[in-house]
């Protein structure tokens, strides 16, 4: 079987990598990833994975939403859609695992994809987080409905497709995002003087790209009172500013420490072994969250706002509490109860359980079950 993944834009590497290196471990199987020329996000991904860097790249300089930035983001996509599909007219691949496109361009070619070979969409986000002009609900109709199959993170997710975009339920299969059971956890003391951060102190810790859907206001808020230190890691969508969180770090004046940019793996392991919570006060959220993932394979307890499939692991793991959504006064009591309660609540946590029962293995035979079955071949004994 050959398989192509198809990635175009290499923030979804964290999630494309470790799933290609699971499914090349298995047999007959050859897999190929297209991915941004400029990706530099690939050390660790096994020679046996051919990588396919014929993707062009957004330009990073150009201010969010300019019409330069628009501009370009609507050709860039535009081009690699059509690289994409001349490739795959050319190729002999068995399956398409597109894990990234822009809809408002590629439902005008999703379709032909479909000539020669069978479409795997996953769908990461069911509605994307933000507001854009590069996607509409009639765009991403078209695409759920010309994939061949669609793979979602949870039931909720699933709940959404077929309830929104009356997609058959049979058309759409669960696959957990993975998680690395072989993870190296970093000393926390150490970790914490890297940081400068006492050894008694809560810690919490907000990581992963800074949009508004995701809470940070209502978190900086719900700490007013709390004794704690605020870690902040990530980066703003490019041309955006940070102004508006320093306002009210100010105005409540919470302790913080700031790394406003990319965060390298070396530093995320820093990042996560000194925290002793990970904070997801989402105010919305249509997907499967990879910081939420990370935060059980780092071991680490969760508060996380009652959306998408949040509860779920959550509550069947023991994994810390869940809060309502957009709701200052129910977050600040949350992270309050998992202070007091941290020690029981490390030591009830199921995180052995909750890493084998979503590692990227068990992912890989997922998928790999899902492709033999729309390929109508037997599955193999692995």
């Amino acid at each position: 079987m050959k398989l192509l993944i198809y990635e175009a834009n290499s923030g979804f590497t964290s999630y494309t990598k470790p799933l290609a290196n699971a499914i090349s471990e298995k047999k007959d199987i050859s897999v190929s990833l297209m991915t941004t020329k400029d990706n530099k996000e690939l050390e660790g991904l096994f020679s046996c994975v051919n990588i396919l860097r014929e993707l062009d790249a957004y330009k990073a300089k150009l201010k969010h939403g300019t019409f330069c930035w628009l501009i370009d983001r609507m050709v860039v996509s535009w081009r690699n859609i059509v690289h994409r599909n001349r490739l795959v007219a050319r190729s002999d691949y068995d399956v398409i695992l597109v894990e990234f496109t822009m809809p408002i361009i590629d439902q005008f070619y999703f379709k032909k994809l479909r000539r020669k070979s069978k479409v795997i969409l996953t769908v990461h986000d069911v509605i994307p987080p933000n507001k854009s002009r590069f996607w509409s609900m009639k765009s991403l109709r078209k695409l759920y409905q010309f994939a061949d199959h669609l793979i979602v993170h949870s039931q909720e997710n699933k709940n959404e497709l077929v309830h929104r975009f009356q997609i058959s339920d049979n058309k759409i299969s669960i696959i957990h995002h993975g998680v690395n059971s072989n993870k190296t956890i970093l000393n926390k003391n150490e970790c914490r003087k890297k940081l400068n951060i006492n050894e008694k102190e809560n810690v919490i810790l907000f990581y992963g790209s800074i949009r508004p859907q995701k809470g940070l206001d209502n978190l900086i808020r719900a700490l007013d009172g709390i004794e704690c230190t605020l870690v902040i890691a990530g980066a703003l969508p490019h041309g955006e500013s940070f102004a508006f969180y320093e306002q009210l770090i100010s105005e409540h004046k919470i302790k913080t420490i700031k790394m406003i940019e990319y965060i390298s793996d070396e530093m995320t392991d820093v990042l996560y072994a000194a925290a002793d919570i990970v904070a997801l006060p989402y105010k919305y959220f249509f997907s499967q969250s990879g910081v939420f993932m990370q935060a059980i394979q780092y071991r680490k307890l969760i508060v996380a706002s009652d959306v998408s499939s949040f509860s779920s692991y959550v509550n069947k793991y023991a994994l810390g509490r869940v809060c309502e959504p957009d709701d200052v006064a129910s977050l600040q009591s949350t992270i309050n109860e998992v202070i007091q309660k941290k020690d029981l609540l490390y030591e009830n946590a199921k995180f052995d359980i909750a890493i084998n029962e979503n590692s990227w293995a068990m992912a890989a035979e997922m998928h790999i079950s899902l492709m033999h079955d729309i390929l109508n071949i037997d599955n193999l004994e692995w």
